[in-house]
């Protein structure tokens, strides 16, 4: 099964649905840089009180294209603060998962319209004219970013050190994954999220435009 035919089927189960506003891809789809290796991100808006009846209908949809393998329910809250389904099915690419957000009409926090972090949707329908780019506010996002390397720089003599101890033991493993996890878990310039974050998990370091362009394809 590839990856087109799982859009179709998503798309053909929503669009009959009454209370679904619009539906549409993000990620890599986004970027113009899919291919049939990336993950299928799909966002949909919805008249509220109807999130479990859109996960029921894109679960019985892609059922019947092909068995469902595995799923995974993010626990909420969401980092993000919608509720999100992973899916994997049968006859697709092991890397081709489906991701599907799902935005409730009234929540003020939808983050999905911001192009320069989020790139230009790829919208399969929208009823309501819900997908309308905002431009990215420069001053909001310098002062994102000026709090997020104050905290990095605040941090470094603690973490620094938790890298250096483990290429001192010898282990190389377990400094690769310190340098990771203190350091680049810490300055990650392509997360795509538009809610800044506490400087512990800190949002971009440089705008998603400026990315390489593989950061951008899931």
């Amino acid at each position: 099964m590839r990856r087109a035919q799982v859009i179709e089927v998503l798309h053909g189960a929503l669009l009959p649905l009454a209370w679904v506003n619009a539906a549409w891809l993000g990620g890599s789809d986004a970027f113009g840089r899919a291919d049939e290796l990336s993950d299928v991100d799909l966002q949909v808006d919805v008249d509220d009180g109807h999130v479990a009846a859109t996960f029921g209908a894109v679960e019985a949809a892609l059922a019947a294209a092909s068995p469902i393998v595995a799923r995974l329910v993010m626990p909420m809250p969401t980092w993000h603060g919608h509720a999100q389904q992973f899916y994997r099915l049968r006859d697709t690419p092991q890397t081709c998962a489906v991701d599907v957000v799902v935005f409730e009409r009234s929540d003020p926090r939808r983050y999905y319209n911001q192009p320069e972090r989020h790139g230009r949707p790829l919208v399969l329908f929208d009823r309501a004219g819900v997908v309308r780019p905002v431009l990215l506010d420069p001053a909001e996002l310098d002062a994102t970013l000026a709090a997020a390397v104050a905290g990095i720089r605040e941090r470094l003599p603690f973490t620094l050190p938790q890298v250096a101890k483990e290429v001192r033991r010898g282990d190389a493993l377990a400094a690769l994954g310190s340098y990771h996890r203190y350091l680049l878990a810490r300055w990650s310039p392509c997360t795509g999220s538009a809610t800044p974050r506490p400087a512990t998990t800190s949002a971009a370091a440089t705008p998603a435009t400026t990315c390489p362009p593989r950061s951008r394809r899931r």
